[in-house]
């Protein structure tokens, strides 16, 4: 072993807590041009290579990387922000998101060797933060808000992205150097401690782990609320309601006595809105716990499950959506099967030998089906799209291009380039992405380069400017590109308005006279 080899071996462990949901797009690809036609299981499977890449190189950096999922929506404004998204994947028909991604997402995590938790009642950004606090760890999200539970958790130990390094194979981390928005209130940790089931270092898992199925967590509270399966909720109708008879047997094998209250997004049958949309509400379902021998026994077979629920529902017409539908029937069969075996005493993961987990079991289940479903081939499954290499590629930054020289002025910041759109865009045409800092050099170079002095206006008897009578300060505009080019000083609005008074009081004058 090197020395250099040693001394990494020997380098304590960085915990870092990320906030999973925030980087689902990143893992699951849907907005990259290569995977736009793309069914779910081929995007399952990219993912799973781009989770197995982060695996490796967090290992090689040593960093723990703890993956949070939000739980709910704990605060008002989360619901808020739920229902607003979920009443418009109905209205403009359109679901992004492959059907249950972040349960998919989630079981790839567990399956590379990742701490994965889901703690319940707590918002999501809250328990990132009380989790990086108390496990004296760093936060990665890409959300700003992470930045309001100071002192506790400062911006130094808070991070929006991350890049391999194609040379090292590390895992490098982009700090967050954007500002809180405005609006942010300031939240307290200690406050969010004392009120929440904080369970402590060595408890974690026990007890914000998933160790129960979502659907049987939920019905057992009396209260499930679901989104849309698919892009068609409008068209042919939320699968999520056909499924509700199997989980009234799921609901009678949990042993629970109680309707329970499902809320879900349906389109309105009054027609379509003023923009020709379908309207859409959220509506609530009561739904019985049914002991029906029949339903228990479709509810504990996953090829019974789905052929149920393609008896009950409808499909599109063109080939992309039925292939979207069937991997939503392929997965609610999958999730109704782990939940009915879950309230059967059945915990054992499909895998000999490993331990359960809800998450893992339901993509086994339902990677099974895909092979088998009519509409979603096998072949199609282990199909690879050849998405963006650089995906997560950390790049270098040269430095602000100097047109004179041709060449460039060298970095003057981190020296590096973390993925985001706007690095793709600049590589599609050519051109050189820059780090932050030297990308705030071009800015404030930018922002230099176009405001100009004003010097006032020109006195044709003393062959001179009288001088600026307003703010002195000319900004970029269409009339100021045309007075220089007529090699005229440019006129801020004060003094623009002047030399408008003066001709408009020459014309008077020149009217009076004759």
């Amino acid at each position: 072993m090197s020395d250099s080899e040693a001394s990494n071996d020997a380098s304590p462990t960085r915990t870092v807590i990320v906030d999973a949901l925030n980087y689902l797009n990143r893992f699951v690809p849907i907005e990259e041009p290569e995977f736009a036609e793309a069914s779910a299981p081929v995007l399952f499977a990219e993912a799973e290579d781009r989770v197995r890449a982060v695996a490796d190189a967090a290992r090689r950096t040593r960093l723990e990387l703890i993956w949070v999922f939000d739980n709910g929506q704990a605060t008002d404004e989360a619901k808020a922000k739920w229902l607003e998204r979920r009443l418009a994947e109905v209205t403009q028909a359109r679901r992004g998101m492959p059907c249950s991604a972040d349960t998919v997402f989630h079981a790839l995590l567990q399956r590379a060797g990742f701490t994965v938790l889901y703690p319940p009642d707590i918002d999501g950004d809250d328990a990132v933060a009380l989790l990086a606090w108390k496990l004296d760890g760093v936060a990665l999200s890409g959300d700003r808000d992470l930045l309001r539970y100071g002192p506790e958790l400062p911006r130094s130990r808070v991070h929006r992205n991350f890049a391999i390094d194609e040379d090292s194979g590390e895992l490098i981390l982009e700090p967050q150097g954007a500002p809180l928005p405005e609006d942010t209130a300031p939240r307290s940790l200690p406050a969010i401690c004392d009120a929440s089931d904080w369970p402590g270092p060595t408890r974690l898992c026990a007890r914000w782990g998933m160790n129960a199925p979502t659907l049987c967590a939920k019905a057992r509270s009396g209260a499930i609320k679901k989104g849309n399966a698919d892009s068609f909720t409008a068209a042919h109708g939320n699968l999520h309601v056909d499924a509700l008879g199997m989980h009234a047997a799921v609901y009678a094998q949990l042993g629970l006595a109680d309707a329970v209250t499902v809320e879900l997004p349906e389109a309105l049958d009054d027609g379509p809105s003023g923009d020709g949309n379908a309207r859409a509400v959220l509506a609530a379902r009561k739904v019985l716990p049914d002991a029906c021998t029949a339903k228990r026994i479709v509810a504990s077979s996953t090829k019974l499950a789905r052929r149920w629920l393609y008896a009950e529902a409808s499909l599109p017409d063109t080939p992309e959506g039925k292939r979207e539908r069937a991997h939503a029937v392929c997965m609610i069969a999958a999730e109704t099967v782990d939940a009915m075996w879950f309230a059967q005493g059945n915990d054992r993961c499909v895998a000999k030998g490993a331990l359960y987990s809800p998450a893992v079991r339901t993509l086994t289940l339902y990677n099974k089906l895909v092979c088998t479903d009519p509409h979603l081939s096998a072949d199609d499954a282990l199909r690879r799209s050849g998405g963006q290499r650089d995906w997560c590629a950390l790049m270098r930054c040269k430095g602000v291009h100097d047109p004179r020289d041709d060449g460039y002025e060298g970095c003057t910041g981190s020296g590096y380039t973390f993925p985001s759109q706007r690095r793709t865009d600049l590589l599609a045409r050519g051109k050189n992405p820059l780090c932050r800092e030297c990308l705030s050099k071009v800015y404030a170079s930018t922002t230099q380069a176009t405001v100009m002095r004003c010097e006032g206006l020109y006195n044709r008897r003393m062959d001179a400017y009288e001088g600026c009578v307003g703010s002195g300060h000319v900004s970029s505009s269409r009339q100021r590109a045309h007075e220089r080019a007529r090699g005229r000083n440019p006129l801020c609005p004060e003094c623009l308005a002047k030399l408008r008074a003066s001709i408009q009081a020459a014309e008077r004058r020149r009217l009076a006279n004759k």
